[in-house]
């Protein structure tokens, strides 16, 4: 086709205006056929400084294109496939898939039409030109079809319609469209699946682009005559009225381009706070909840120094730990009972600012927001455990080492709501894969009750069992990048029940896990198991991961977890 194209559109400059378009005498209005068969248009070619001139959008539709025109930059875009002619009115440059081409004579308007030089656009489209000066005819040859090529109807009105009963499936004569739709109702956004569905001769092959947007994604024929895609948009940008074409080829014969009646309009999400803390609309009875969330730029750069956090109305961006990708926020006093109000904003690079806004619920009540501890597994003689709580404010909480170590004191920090508890293991301490349970008791109110979501084991000197329960993790690697899914694998003895847990240490926050989930090693003792966290893990200063496993045999004898550090991606 290149070659093709390259030929043509030579000759139209080596041979000019005197091989094929010598003025014409007086007589009836020169007139064009495409493969033979009449080609009515809405106003006749006319001559130019030796080029014929025919008028757009005519011309393109008899070619397999579609033509628009803009009034405010005067240019005439025409699309076929992957092929996007655009020329100017006034201008002898014209852009062929952005790429410059010189033409012999510049479009020009002729009442509310735009002329097109006939030779360069044949020539682009991969057509051939001739005029028969006796019969006052432009011949085109597209070496596609000796059918007669009817332009499509004018698209109805943009409003989505219902699914046609299908007509009787077209066995004989030229491919043809009968209908061309979407199920859309109203803008889309990226991730929303669009169903596109044409109607037409059955055994072809069909697809459908959108204009500007995407190209040739191809239509499954599912029955006789019907084709049909499921399409998603996937971190697209916005998209305004873009028109949707379908294509149907049998054969080597194309039918004309069908146009579905209601344009495509997709809406990005804006700039906005995901996986807000409390989450909107939730209740806690926690008055000195921690208050955080994730940053969604949607495409854009988000400036950390131009966070502003509210609660309530009230500035407390100075007392968060803010970061390009998230932020968190512990009031230093309770809140008061009712709703609370958190407003956050930011300027972005590249995109619009953020503001977004939640509400959530304090009750009067007990509860618990989180328990944890270091995260490390096994702690041996000398070495701290540090168990933290987070609840309501004001009142009496303990913690428990499993049934080994129970009703130890915790005490409340200068953070209300804060409460913290120390352990010092000793040569004497020995426990195995135990959890940590807190209690909070506040006023005549039940106790709440919370365990920490990795257990610990005292001493490593722990006496093994008769036979070790091995554990060796294979992945992910120390140090690996991880993303939302993590798939975990290693070696264990067989049939042991396998425990992983991923947790992150955050600055100024401690210790939270964030997923958890359980397997069971193989007769061969290989292990895997999947995480699916909430978001991938973002790579922040300070903030670290890890990945912690643990095993279990038949007989209930639990083997030393292994921590995993990793990394986000």
């Amino acid at each position: 086709m290149r070659s093709r194209l390259a030929i043509w559109l030579c000759v139209a400059v080596l041979l000019g205006s005197a091989a094929w378009a010598a003025p014409a005498p007086p007589g009836p209005p020169v007139s064009v056929s495409v493969d033979g068969m009449p080609a009515p248009l809405s106003v006749p070619p006319v001559e130019k400084d030796g080029q014929w001139m025919a008028p757009s959008p005519d011309i393109f539709k008899y070619l397999g294109a579609v033509a628009n025109y803009d009034n405010l930059t005067r240019t005439v875009k025409a699309i076929r496939g992957k092929t996007v002619i655009l020329m100017k009115v006034g201008s002898t440059t014209a852009r062929v898939n952005l790429k410059p081409q010189m033409l012999e004579v510049a479009p020009f308007l002729s009442g509310d039409r735009v002329m097109v030089p006939l030779r360069f656009v044949a020539a682009t489209l991969g057509a051939q030109v001739a005029y028969d000066a006796p019969s006052r005819v432009i011949h085109l040859k597209t070496g596609k079809s000796t059918a007669v090529v009817v332009p499509p109807p004018p698209a109805p009105s943009p409003t989505p319609t219902p699914a046609p009963t299908p007509a009787p499936v077209q066995t004989g004569g030229p491919p043809a469209i009968r209908e061309f739709y979407h199920n859309a109702q109203g803008a889309l956004k990226p991730g929303d699946s669009l169903v596109v569905t044409l109607l037409g001769t059955p055994n072809g092959k069909a697809s459908f682009f959108i204009e500007g947007v995407v190209e040739d994604v191809p239509l499954r024929e599912s029955s006789p005559g019907t084709y049909s895609a499921d399409y998603r948009f996937a971190g697209t940008g916005r998209i305004r009225g873009a028109k949707l074409y379908g294509t149907l080829m049998v054969g080597k014969d194309r039918a004309p381009l069908a146009v579905a009646a209601a344009p495509i309009t997709v809406e990005p999400p804006r700039p906005h706070v995901q996986q807000a803390e409390p989450a909107p609309n939730s209740a806690t009875s926690v008055s000195t909840p921690r208050i955080a969330g994730f940053f969604e730029p949607a495409g854009g750069i988000l400036d950390p120094k131009t966070v502003v956090i509210r609660v309530n109305g009230t500035d407390v961006t100075s007392k968060a730990y803010v970061t390009q990708k998230f932020f968190t926020y512990t009031p230093q006093t309770p809140l008061p009972a009712g709703k609370v109000r958190v407003d956050v904003e930011a300027r972005l690079t590249g995109a619009e600012p953020l503001q977004d806004t939640w509400q959530f619920d304090i009750q009067s009540g007990v509860s618990i927001a989180s328990a944890t501890h270091g995260a490390q597994a096994v702690y041996g003689p000398g070495e701290t455990i540090t168990v933290t709580m987070m609840g309501t404010s004001g009142g009496k909480a303990t913690y428990d080492i499993g049934s080994y170590r129970v009703g130890l004191p915790m005490r409340e920090t200068g953070t209300p709501g804060n409460y913290v508890g120390t352990y010092n293991v000793t040569s004497s301490d020995r426990a195995d894969n135990i959890p940590i349970v807190v209690h909070l008791q506040v006023g005549t109110f039940p106790t709440a009750t919370s365990q920490a979501p990795v257990p610990v084991t005292l001493g490593k000197g722990v006496a093994a069992p008769s036979k070790d329960v091995t554990l060796t993790v294979t992945a992910p690697k120390a140090m690996e990048a991880v993303g939302q899914d993590i798939e975990v694998k290693g070696q264990t003895l067989a049939g042991a029940t396998v425990s992983v847990t991923f947790t992150s240490r955050v600055p100024r926050v401690g210790d939270v896990a964030l997923k958890r989930e359980t397997g069971t090693a193989d007769p061969t003792g290989k292990f895997t198991v999947k995480l699916h966290l909430p978001t991938a893990p973002p790579s922040l200063p300070g903030v670290t991961y890890a990945v912690v496993v643990v095993a279990t045999d038949a007989n209930g004898r639990t083997g030393a977890p292994v921590a995993v550090p990793v990394q986000g991606p």
